[in-house]
């Protein structure tokens, strides 16, 4: 995209001297590394800050980006890069929040890609909107060696981006249908409203639920239906280890706990039945604990398909009358 281009896109909303600040927590991704740091590289958006933390890999992960960085460290306003003991991945990320000094704080994971215009269509949306302290889009998938795949994220999720883009409707969707995560989120860093400890609760084993789920549930969330990323499905990946699930539900139950005393009492019902559902994922499959199960599954699948209903019917009233839903 060239300048010209690029102005149009932003308008009014964003200037193109803005610097936006990309976060990279990294972690034995010594083969993958490269590949992240050369899509930042090609990005469209002019004034770029690198911002990479080593999370104590046990690979050469933090000698080769700190290698690469020393070469093109000319295309950025600023490169920082370190390595430190394990702490996690959302202490990691807190850290490099408060590192950066861009107006916006994209996050990637040291073995996904960005697109050369995903940097600047979120900022700009985030620029265009009073309310919101982050915005965030579809990924695509691509394999371990780097072959990109038609299917994305939110279309493996069955996500309903209709849904997800209602401010009414945004939350239980993301809760029933969970379909964040994903190398797509950025934060605007003028926010006051993030805590002081910085925007990831440090006492989970993941950052993003509870983070979607807290932004949404206060309006202050947006999603973009554009595929503006690509996420490496990695088989050793902690989202794709068998090993991990009880992990994964556990961390999910602590996030939605932490999420409840934020929502009103629709919202708690959901929350309450949601976290009912994943306890009963974790029970002795007896006849009693399966119907339970199907139960509590089949309920939350007719409150997603009646939310989903009503917010087509609300968009294309929206559409008819020229109104925001």
């Amino acid at each position: 995209m060239n300048k010209l281009q690029l102005n149009t896109l932003v308008n009014d909303a964003l200037d193109t001297d803005t610097l936006i600040s990309v976060g990279i927590p990294c972690f034995n991704h010594a083969e993958f590394i490269v590949d992240t740091l050369e899509s930042i590289y090609e990005s469209d958006w002019p004034k770029l800050e690198i911002l990479l933390i080593d999370d104590g890999s046990s690979d050469n992960s933090y000698e080769i980006a700190l290698a690469w960085t020393e070469e093109h460290k000319d295309r950025f306003f600023r490169v920082h890069v370190e390595r430190q003991k394990n702490i996690g991945l959302c202490k990691t990320l807190n850290r490099l929040y408060f590192l950066a000094d861009g107006d916006f704080f994209a996050v990637i994971a040291s073995d996904d890609k960005l697109d050369p215009d995903s940097l600047s269509v979120r900022a700009s949306a985030l620029a265009s909107s009073q309310n919101a302290d982050a915005v965030y889009s579809d990924s695509r998938f691509m394999t371990q060696d780097g072959k990109l795949l038609n299917e994305t994220l939110h279309n493996s999720c069955n996500a309903h981006s209709v849904s997800l883009l209602s401010r009414n409707f945004q939350f239980s969707e993301l809760l029933l249908c969970w379909s964040g995560g994903g190398p797509g989120l950025m934060l605007r860093r003028q926010s006051n409203r993030f805590s002081e400890l910085g925007p990831f609760c440090e006492d989970l084993p993941y950052e993003d639920l509870e983070f979607y789920l807290r932004l949404s549930i206060e309006g202050r969330l947006i999603y973009l239906p554009q595929v503006l990323q690509s996420y490496r499905i990695v088989e050793q990946s902690f989202s794709r280890s068998k090993d991990k699930k009880k992990i994964l539900i556990l961390g999910c139950q602590q996030a939605l706990i932490k999420i409840l005393p934020l929502a009103g009492f629709y919202n708690k019902t959901l929350i309450k039945l949601k976290l009912f559902r994943l306890k009963a994922d974790s029970w002795e499959p007896k006849l009693l604990n399966r119907i339970l199960r199907i139960a509590s599954g089949a309920m939350c699948t007719i409150i997603r398909k009646l939310h989903r209903l009503t917010a087509a019917i609300c968009f294309r009233l929206a559409n008819a009358r020229k109104i925001r839903i």
